[in-house]
Parts: structure tokens; C-alpha cells; sequence
């Protein structure tokens, strides 16, 4: 039968971490065993640009001028974030209005070629040119505009 062995017990000079004593009572950090104290680990976590005001706060007592700094690279971020999205809105417009632009054209010199083969007596080539025309512009106006996942 496999025998236990005991871990050997912390040393006793290492003092308990020192951020630990402001969140857990004093007395209570003391009744702890050495092993439970040196592996006690406090996480913060938050969602957004800035950190809660407590900690902006604690941030400026450690550093003055640093919750002034943090808050200064946030709203930098925002402008950064707001103008980058304002280009790109105005590139996808612009592509769009060119693809509009590109597929009246094309209908147009469908249409013309069509007309020129109907003036010319050939009814069978005027229809076929026609027809891609007319398939396109009805898929135009009655399919669903793309996703934003596509």
C-alpha cells in the first residue's frame, strides 16, 4: 500500500501578501494556514473602455494624473473607432452607388444592343441580348440585399 506523504508546511517568515489584508479581515487571514494564504488570488474584471470608478480612483492615488490619462486614451479610442467606422460606411456607400452605376450601364447597353439587332432584322439575337437584361434587373429588384455575415 502506497504510503501518504505530508507535505512540508511553509515557512513561517514569508509574511502573507499584503493586498490580500485589505479585502480579507485581518483575523481571519491569520486563522488561515500559511498554504491558503500564499495562494489566495483576488481577480477584478470589467467590461468597457474604463475600469470602475474605484479603481480610476485607486489608479490616481498609486499615480496622479493617471485616471486623467486612462480616461484621455478611452475617449481617444472612441474617436479613433467613431472616424474609422465613418470611413468605412462612406467606402461601402460609395461601392455600392459605383455597382448601381455599373449595372444601369450595362442594362442600358443591353437595351440599345437589342434594339440596334431589332432595327437590323434579326429578332432571334435582339431577344437573346434582351433577355440576360431583363433576368438581371428583376434579380436586382426582387432578391434580398446581402447579409452581413456574407
Amino acid at each position: 500500500m502506497a504510503s501518504k506523504r505530508k507535505r512540508p508546511p511553509a515557512p513561517k517568515s514569508k509574511p502573507p501578501v499584503e493586498a490580500s489584508r485589505d479585502v480579507i479581515p485581518a483575523e481571519v487571514l491569520e486563522q488561515l494556514p500559511d498554504e491558503t494564504r500564499a495562494a489566495y488570488v483576488q481577480s477584478i474584471s470589467f467590461t468597457g473602455p474604463l475600469p470602475p470608478p474605484a479603481l480610476l480612483e485607486h489608479y490616481d492615488k498609486v499615480k496622479p494624473g493617471l485616471a486623467d490619462s486612462i480616461t484621455a486614451m478611452a475617449e481617444a479610442e472612441q474617436k479613433h473607432r467613431h472616424s474609422w467606422e465613418t470611413s468605412a460606411l462612406d467606402a461601402q456607400r460609395a461601392e455600392s452607388r459605383r455597382g448601381q452605376w455599373l449595372g444601369f450601364g450595362i442594362a442600358v447597353m443591353g437595351m440599345v444592343s437589342a434594339m440596334v439587332c431589332a432595327y437590323l432584322g434579326q429578332p432571334v439575337v435582339a431577344v437573346s441580348s434582351l433577355i440576360p437584361v431583363v433576368a438581371g434587373i428583376l434579380t436586382a429588384l426582387f432578391s434580398k440585399p446581402p447579409s452581413e455575415s456574407e
